[in-house]
């Protein structure tokens, strides 16, 4: 088991285990807005109009599209909001030891155009192709260690080195959570259950894979927010 202090050296040499990520993509508020939304993805070369009772979209998994956009119908490209995922990015490194666990991390993405206001005028720059792209980041970012399957109370531990070298450890039965602050990146975590005999150690980076590119007119507002979770005796 790696110690705090050869973590920071080793991280970026540790061996990238599996875990679940999402990065989910919600529906904007296209049931408000008269014209309603378009949408598209990788797997197509036109827009669709996005029906009233539609799901939400996911990037970066092994069936889900890595570009994605959104628009408004009455406004075109100036309206666009644009995905793409960069698989060249590893936000995430872990180590664990034998025992029952699981890692998920799933994050959220929403957006909102206004829902009243003059219009913007059409522009011809098509946002797909020649956007600027910028990564993404994310807010409200909560590291969760849980007991999620096991019926008894279980003694958690999370211990957690962020980038100004403060150290800090948290006890709690069953569930612990740590709000991340901005400027802890890259962060170092190790989540026990001394009980269950198991543990992860996580290096998180801070960055993050998805890019993004807004047009030049009526564009929505973005929220972001994930919880990266190490599930104890998972379900």
């Amino acid at each position: 088991m790696l110690t705090a202090k050869s973590l920071f050296v080793a991280s970026l040499a540790l061996p990238t285990l599996a875990y679940w990520k999402d990065y989910n993509i919600a529906i904007p508020n296209g049931n408000n807005i008269e014209g309603g939304i378009e949408y598209r993805t990788n797997s197509k070369d036109t827009w669709f109009t996005l029906e009233s009772d539609a799901a939400g979209f996911s990037l970066g998994g092994s069936y889900d599209p890595s570009k994605l956009g959104y628009r408004l119908k009455s406004e075109g490209d100036s309206s666009s909001i644009i995905y793409s995922y960069d698989s060249s990015v590893e936000p995430l490194l872990v180590e664990t030891n034998e025992g029952d666990r699981g890692i998920f991390w799933v994050h959220t993405i929403s957006q909102d155009y206004p829902t009243s206001g003059a219009e913007s005028a059409v522009t011809k720059r098509e946002v797909w192709d020649d956007g600027d792209f910028k990564y993404l980041p994310f807010q409200n970012r909560v590291l969760e260690v849980i007991n999620s399957g096991c019926n008894y109370g279980m003694a958690l531990t999370l211990e957690v080195w962020d980038a100004q070298g403060n150290y800090q450890v948290f006890n709690g039965t069953d569930d612990i959570q740590y709000a991340i602050p901005d400027d802890a990146f890259p962060l170092n975590a190790t989540a026990t259950a001394t009980q269950f005999a198991t543990s992860a150690d996580l290096y998180i980076t801070g960055e993050e894979p998805i890019l993004y590119a807004l047009g030049d007119g009526t564009v929505p507002t973005i929220k972001t927010g994930y919880v990266l979770q190490v599930q104890v005796c998972p379900d």
